[in-house]
């Protein structure tokens, strides 16, 4: 499923204009994107954890030439699922 696909199903849920749903759904997501910016985490109840982590300088091997280098720290975003979710999804 898509963005728009989502938006449609929204917008018949909630009886408003296809548009109006895009709207909110970015708006939602854009609001993600700020916590996670600020914060580092975000928990919605029944849902999921949504969690920003840095990855450690690591050193890793190239298959071709069978030499070592470094691979930068990078920051990376993790989700955990609740019991909840996970169980409506079974």
């Amino acid at each position: 499923m898509n963005k728009a696909q989502f938006a449609s199903i929204l917008s018949s849920k909630l009886k408003i204009r296809r548009k109006q749903a895009l709207k909110y759904i970015d708006s939602f997501f854009n609001s993600i994107y700020e916590i996670l910016k600020k914060d580092g985490s975000i928990t919605i109840r029944g849902f999921g954890t949504f969690k920003v982590i840095t990855r450690k300088e690591r050193k890793i091997i190239n298959p071709k030439t069978k030499k070592f280098f470094n691979v930068a720290p990078k920051k990376i975003i993790t989700f955990k699922a609740y019991k909840k979710l996970k169980d409506n999804i079974k």
